[in-house]
């Protein structure tokens, strides 16, 4: 769950197979290619835009000219906004296979992990109602995207809900997202918030907050955590922050922590490759890949991510895999 200000962005990384939900808004697009640059070696499987808002989209051209994107779907509809039409130009010109989410086929990933469109299939005037809705099922793991869906919807479409262990909460934590009858069917174990510090909408919303932290669930956000970091092995769920949010943390305001870093929107100084003298590989302990220090992966790495290998067997013992751009 990408942290992008007041929008969303999420990616589903299994081994070379990767599916990007949204974007953030524009100003967030090269923050978001960074991200992907640490997981992704060669195309980008899957992009699902849920909607057509500029939060979720605006962000999708910057990783359409750094990407060359296998499929693309969404909801179907169009706008007549210019974030809309310069994404929908970029889906255009790449000519990967498009589908609205109505008519998309489930993804079935490498490890067995499944991508599920629900079948919402009313047509609704407002754009946020017609958000494409995911869940992605991995052994005994489910866990719900919603995009920025209403619960009058949700709840309408009741039966298309089942037990779930995270939710993406919907609409960045407004109270128009939730309601009792969406959480008694889902009952999320997990709910992760997507927000903006000290946005103008004031998300989370005290009465999505106070819903969500009294089904007991653990409740985490962007806003203060910044990128986070889900894990699982289709049994285990782990999670790479330990800060829960409470009722102090309604509007997205300052709890007189640290400030989460604001992200990216400018390019960063790329780090200098390794030398290849002194380190033979260098691997990414995210994606699993290892490349030679004089990739151009190597140099988008971040610092925290690299792993020195002094050979190639030394790699493969421990469960990497060759990039396929460099080719060790």
């Amino acid at each position: 769950f990408l942290d992008v200000g007041q929008g969303d962005a999420a990616l589903i990384n299994d081994g070379e197979f990767e599916i990007l939900i949204d974007a953030g808004i524009s100003a967030e697009g090269t923050k978001v290619v960074q991200y992907l640059s640490d997981y992704v070696d060669g195309d980008l499987d899957v992009v699902v835009a849920s909607h057509e808002d500029a939060d979720h989209i605006g962000g999708l051209p910057a990783v359409f000219d750094a990407y060359t994107i296998e499929e693309v779907v969404d909801n179907g509809r169009t706008s007549s906004t210019k974030t809309y039409q310069t994404y929908h130009n970029k889906v255009q010109a790449e000519g990967a296979d498009y589908a609205a989410d109505t008519a998309a086929q489930n993804i079935t990933l490498p490890s067995g992990a499944t991508l599920e469109f629900l079948p919402i299939t009313d047509v609704y005037d407002n754009a946020n109602d017609n958000s494409v809705v995911t869940m992605l099922t991995y052994g005994d793991v489910e866990v719900l995207f919603t995009g920025d869906l209403s619960s009058d919807v949700a709840d309408a479409n009741s039966s298309l809900f089942s037990d779930v262990d995270v939710l993406k909460a919907g609409h960045h934590g407004s109270r128009t997202s939730v309601s009792s009858q969406f959480l008694q069917t889902t009952k999320p174990e997990y709910v992760v918030i997507s927000a903006g510090l000290d946005n103008s909408y004031g998300h989370p919303h005290k009465e999505a907050l106070s819903a969500y932290l009294n089904t007991g669930a653990d409740v985490y956000g962007t806003f203060r955590s910044g990128d986070i970091v889900m894990t699982t092995d289709g049994q285990q769920i782990s999670f790479d922050t330990t800060e829960k949010l409470t009722l102090s943390d309604v509007g997205a305001k300052s709890n007189g922590t640290t400030p989460v870093q604001k992200p990216v929107t400018q390019p960063e100084q790329p780090s200098k490759p390794v030398a290849e003298t002194t380190v033979t590989y260098v691997g990414n302990k995210n994606s699993k890949i290892f490349h030679r220090a004089s990739c151009s992966s190597v140099s988008r790495m971040k610092d925290s991510n690299k792993v020195s290998l002094n050979s190639r067997d030394a790699a493969i013992s421990q469960g990497y895999r060759p990039c396929e751009n460099c080719q060790p």
